[in-house]
């Protein structure tokens, strides 16, 4: 009994590592490059370069989402957002493709969100919100929601689906149906482009004012609506460990800052990018095997506890 408390304590204590630590900041950081068509990828916790050509040779590339052990991107022409494009399939830890062309066929895709087996993309060239199988890329619904203006950013909660236009709304619609809740939850935004759910707050970037600000996810409402400013046209961002990492096209870095508070925590973590678009961090894929521990580590308190109740 002794051992199954022991293996209980390791694994609480790795989970409770505090937000923000070196331990919750061990990830790897992407990032899509639209301007020279890469998927650049980076230490989480220094910046470092680890591979910025991780994926190469793709065109205009975009939005960018882990899904289980792939990167999903969406790409576009390479001299603007609204052309032609698709979206591709990536191994996360090679960057070597495994479907380039998983979703083919779309107009300006620039922003992905995946819900289980469903990925939603936005369409800016088409003003539409696409519906597809997120392993097989079968449509779904192509036009789930039609009738956008540039539309930018994607974020879903439940059966929520946000939707910021570049024109300077965040709309709120029916995930599953397509049908309007509020399509002026947020207005009088200066080019709308990420958005993002965190701490039960959307997070919303303005490229043109250089700010990410906080709205109330049911009345839209602004919560801080400066929380992040001074940024180099943000495009979109991503959250890990606490802190968020933002995509700034027009001074071509990933910035980091405190997720909470928006304390500088370093505003050019990364330079020299080729107009950046999305970021994700993941747990930097040495540090998988600790996490498969952990999961044995549940498995075997699991065993030993049934085993102490038949020998009760």
């Amino acid at each position: 009994m002794k051992h199954c408390f022991s293996l209980l304590a390791i694994t609480v204590a790795a989970l409770l590592l505090p937000a923000g630590s070196a331990h919750a900041q061990y990830g790897m950081l992407f990032v899509t490059n639209h301007a020279n068509g890469t998927i650049g990828e980076y230490s989480a916790l220094t910046g470092a370069a680890v591979n910025p050509t991780f994926v190469s040779g793709l065109d205009g590339p975009v939005g960018l989402i882990q899904s289980g052990s792939n990167l999903l991107v969406s790409t576009t022409t390479a001299s603007t957002f609204s052309g032609p494009g698709g979206i591709g399939a990536y191994n996360i830890i090679t960057g070597a493709p495994v479907n380039a062309t998983l979703v083919p066929g779309l107009a300006g895709s620039v922003a992905l969100a995946q819900v289980g087996s469903i990925l939603y993309t936005s369409n800016k060239g088409s003003g539409t919100v696409g519906v597809y199988n997120a392993t097989t890329g079968a449509t779904i619904n192509a036009t789930l929601i039609s009738g956008l203006l540039d539309a930018t950013g994607l974020a879903v909660l439940g059966n929520n689906l946000y939707v910021a236009n570049l024109e300077g709304t965040v709309g709120e619609y029916n995930a599953t149906t397509g049908a309007t809740i509020n399509a002026t939850l947020i207005t009088g935004l200066n080019q709308a482009t990420g958005i993002q759910i965190y701490n039960s707050m959307l997070y919303v970037a303005a490229q043109g004012a250089g700010t990410i600000g906080t709205y109330d996810l049911t009345t839209g409402a602004p919560i801080n609506a400066t929380l992040l400013s001074g940024l180099g046209g943000p495009a979109n961002f991503a959250f890990f460990g606490g802190h968020v990492f933002v995509g700034n096209q027009n001074t071509n870095s990933v910035g980091e800052y405190n997720a909470i508070t928006g304390a500088v925590v370093n505003s050019s973590l990364i330079t020299g990018l080729s107009s950046p678009q999305n970021v994700v961090v993941v747990p930097e894929p040495s540090a998988w095997p600790l996490l498969a521990g952990m999961a044995s580590a549940v498995a075997v308190v699991a065993r030993c506890r049934r085993k102490n109740k038949l020998a009760a």
